[in-house]
């Protein structure tokens, strides 16, 4: 049995399952996915369709983007409910969105994603409202150890202490979600090895920049990865951009394109 690490699937499905087969995944075998599944890429409905029969070998972990869908339809069931909309009515569900995306100002539906799934496919209130049920069960962290190692995998980084944490985030749900740089300076747990993504290595300015493989650091006998190789980016024309799945019990990845 081997255990496979991936993250920041970003909407890629299809892609997602290539390297799954490429990687030699089977029943036998574990799978953890650290976040941001949905978003951004052009497979979402079909990414959300597979999260609702995830096979029991595969542990889903939340991501900005799941806590971002599920702030947005709580956002749009307020709407509905103010204009008596009928949730089941994917007609009604276009109306309250189109009104509430006139009416925000801020960031309702950033990427697009809800607009893309109500206008390719018969979607309700009902339906992103189950999904959104879905993405609140996700759990934002997982521990797990391979060979006698602790492994830690979670979205963005990880902290065991709030009183660690760096002053512009206000809990530690939020490092999880959103940190950066300081995941690596600051992150981690003594003895163990963090695995995140969040930050694209195809980022020249960012600190994990690695040019669309895994970004690997180390302090003292802390290990932190980012394993988030900007897989959606691909499609815009990043060459180098990649989607990587990592095999913990040797630490080996696998990339899905051969750049």
């Amino acid at each position: 049995m081997s255990t496979y690490v991936m993250s920041d699937l970003h909407g890629c499905f299809d892609d997602f399952q290539q390297l799954l087969i490429q990687a030699g995944f089977s029943p036998d075998d574990r799978l953890i996915v650290a976040g941001d599944l949905i978003e951004r890429g052009p497979q979402t409905w079909e990414m959300l369709c597979w999260m609702e029969s995830c096979p029991k070998n595969v542990l889903l972990l939340r991501g900005n983007h799941e806590e971002e869908f599920i702030y947005n339809i709580s956002l749009l069931t307020q709407k509905a409910r103010t204009m008596y909309a009928d949730p089941s009515s994917p007609r009604d569900t276009i109306d309250a969105y189109l009104e509430l995306s006139e009416e925000d100002t801020g960031f309702f539906d950033y990427y697009g994603s809800i607009r893309e799934l109500l206008a390719d496919h018969p979607v309700s209130l009902r339906d992103l409202q189950r999904w959104s049920r879905l993405l609140m069960t996700l759990p934002y962290t997982c521990r797990i150890r391979v060979n006698g190692r602790l492994y830690i995998i979670v979205h963005a980084g990880y902290l065991e202490d709030k009183k660690l944490l760096p002053k512009d985030y206000p809990g530690l749900e939020s490092f999880y979600l959103y940190a950066r740089e300081e995941a690596c300076l600051y992150g981690g747990v003594p003895g163990a090895t963090v695995i995140a993504g969040h930050t694209p290595t195809i980022i020249k300015s960012a600190f994990a920049y690695n040019g669309g493989r895994v970004y690997r650091c180390s302090r003292s006998d802390m290990v932190f990865y980012d394993i988030d190789c900007g897989a959606v980016f691909r499609r815009q024309g990043v060459k180098e951009a990649n989607m990587a799945c990592l095999r913990l019990e040797d630490e080996k990845t696998e990339y899905l394109w051969n750049n």
